[in-house]
């Protein structure tokens, strides 16, 4: 028995008939719960691997090999989607994110049994198999669910409803790490992941969608400024995602400070994603993407050398502000663009951003060879600034992603 069989009974009490039909509501409120989830434990996992015994260069190779197998795939993922159902392509990514975190917790015990590199194999699986479930099924779904005109402002509804929940998650997560142990922030967030997947349970089905995947549109050089927009961003998703907090620790900021610092970055990130939203719906997006380029790509070059609390909050809130401004534009002209060819333009996009996030990965395994941990991660961390400050060249001329 699914919830729109009581509907007109909870609409006598509460008018809530228009919020259940609606499977975007579906997929916001599951959204909520596991980026709570997420966000509390999946700042911390590289650092977790370094300090069970795994070296820098095993989690360079270990990321480099996720990036690798993620775009084949969501290829097989996207090739299969009508047969699956979306919706339980969603929610299964739940359940594989919970079983990923079930290794983490038996990490000693698998090492024993296994080894250091099949666990690291094990691992990488999972973390692909639940990427690639969820991002795949999370964009068939929302562009099912949003209409051209209004993308915007669902996709910042959807972008600041989340995070503003979630905002307390990584201190959360650093707090539990602290006084008590990794093992009770990988319990909280498999329980969150629980709860959240019952929000799916009980929504609407998504109608299936046209699957003719063709190599030609995925690559599509004739859309080579789209392209390169993608690989950067590709980059800049892997410097602030991996590169930066492997950066804060290596640089001794405690774990508890690093949950502060988010938490700043990520109210700032939910305050201007719904602010913004609106206005790229009613007045197109070149100004506010090209201002939100010049001003997150600074950000990741000033926090690259920030040395106190203070200026570290200080640039991490700027990208937070800044990189909300251009991710959500970028991602909102994505939405708009895909509702014609939805399957072959998800691989589109999910190929070159992980070309930009390979390449960052690989970049920095290089320059480690030569240099200190923290130069290299430094060297990474400004290119990919530069390289986002200087996507005002590519968008100016942009029409596809960008209007």
């Amino acid at each position: 028995m699914d919830k729109y069989h009581h509907e007109m009974q909870i609409d006598k009490h509460l008018h809530l008939a228009k919020f259940l039909k609606d499977k975007y509501n579906d997929l916001l409120m599951a959204d909520v719960l596991r980026l709570l989830a997420l966000s509390m434990i999946s700042l911390f996992v590289p650092i977790f691997l370094i300090e069970s015994g795994f070296s820098i260069f095993h989690i360079a190779f270990f990321e480099l090999g996720i990036f690798l197998a993620t775009v084949p795939m969501h290829y097989f993922i996207l090739s299969n989607i009508n047969n699956w159902g979306v919706k339980r392509t969603l929610t299964s990514s739940y359940f594989v994110n919970i079983l990923f975190y079930i290794v983490l917790f038996c990490t000693d015990i698998l090492f024993s049994k296994i080894g250091m590199i099949l666990f690291l194999v094990l691992l990488g699986f999972l973390n692909v198999v639940a990427i690639t479930l969820y991002w795949t099924a999370h964009h068939v779904y929302f562009i099912s669910s949003v209409e051209k005109e209004n993308a915007g402002k669902k996709l910042a509804i959807m972008s600041s409803i989340p995070t503003m929940v979630a905002i307390i998650s990584p201190f959360l997560g650093s707090i539990l790490i602290t006084n008590f142990n990794f093992q009770a922030s990988f319990v909280v967030s498999s329980l969150f992941l629980l709860i959240a997947s019952f929000f799916l349970f009980f929504s609407e089905k998504i109608q299936p969608i046209n699957v003719n995947l063709n190599i030609r549109e995925i690559f599509d050089r004739r859309g080579y400024r789209k392209n390169i927009i993608y690989v950067i961003q590709g980059m800049g998703y892997s410097s602030t995602g991996l590169i930066w907090p492997l950066l804060l620790f290596y640089l001794s900021v405690k774990l508890i400070s690093m949950g502060v610092l988010y938490l700043f970055s990520n109210l700032a990130y939910a305050i201007i994603a719904n602010f913004s939203g609106r206005i790229i719906d009613k007045n197109g997006s070149h100004k506010i993407v090209r201002i939100g380029a010049a001003g997150h790509g600074l950000s990741m070059i000033l926090r690259a050398f920030a040395t106190t609390i203070i200026s570290l909050t200080t640039f991490q809130t700027m990208g937070g502000i800044f990189g909300g401004l251009v991710h959500l534009s970028l991602n909102a002209g994505f939405f708009r663009w895909s509702k014609d060819d939805v399957a072959n333009r998800i691989m589109n996009r999910e190929v070159y951003l992980h070309v930009g996030r390979f390449f960052s990965l690989g970049l920095f395994a290089i320059l480690l060879f030569k240099f200190s941990i923290v130069q290299s991660l430094i060297s990474v961390l400004v290119f990919a600034g530069i390289l986002t400050f200087f996507l005002t060249i590519f968008i100016s001329k942009e029409s596809v992603l960008v209007d």
